[in-house]
């Protein structure tokens, strides 16, 4: 059951931890069970941006294990950085769900599809035609919610985006200058910034 976990654990990069209820003889006699099998439970999961992560997956025995391997870092990559960054995490998540679905079992296109999205996840070079070049990176976030709030989820139309690019520039403003007036705000910037 421990080693059952341990590799559930390894591949959907999440889950309750197993045995908090046992005592520490019988706890440790498991994990040098499954150590023996291969797995740590004490090393964590292996995510998206770690070094070990292409090595891990050479590791998969077919291309099948590869996207599924591929499709769980994703996901829990988009659930570590959804606050972040939620209109392209957000969209991160409906094209991975949009790769899947498109091209079902075919699990050499699927594992080309995902290595692609990975390398943009992974190089943060994400194509986005409605950041500006000239926009700071942190204020990227900020540009992507006024333009779905603004659009209702659609595209701004040519004339509109130097105005939302202003919004956005007076809004961090404002923000920075809050946060520098009061740090305790920064904490209440995560928890207002879905509501923007």
């Amino acid at each position: 059951m421990a080693f059952l976990h341990a590799s559930a654990r390894n591949r959907y990069k999440e889950g309750p931890v197993l045995g908090k209820d046992i005592g520490a003889k019988v706890r440790k006699l498991i994990d040098d069970h499954v150590i023996s099998l291969g797995i740590d439970p004490k090393i964590p999961p292996v995510m998206l941006t770690d070094v070990e992560f292409d090595h891990q997956l050479s590791r998969a025995v077919n291309d099948r294990a590869k996207a599924s391997e591929m499709e769980h870092a994703v996901r829990a990559h988009i659930r570590k950085h959804m606050d972040e960054d939620p209109v392209l995490f957000r969209k991160f998540s409906e094209r991975l769900n949009e790769i899947l679905q498109s091209l079902g079992e075919q699990w050499d296109e699927l594992v080309l599809q995902l290595h692609g999205m990975i390398t943009e996840i992974r190089t943060g070079t994400v194509p986005d035609e409605h950041v500006p070049a000239d926009l700071p990176v942190h204020c990227a976030p900020f540009l992507r919610t006024v333009i779905d709030v603004a659009c209702n989820g659609g595209a701004p139309s040519p004339h509109e985006l130097p105005r939302f690019k202003d919004v956005t520039m007076e809004l961090v403003s404002i923000l920075t200058q809050e946060i520098q007036a009061d740090p305790r705000i920064w904490t209440l910037r995560n928890c207002q910034l879905g509501k923007l």
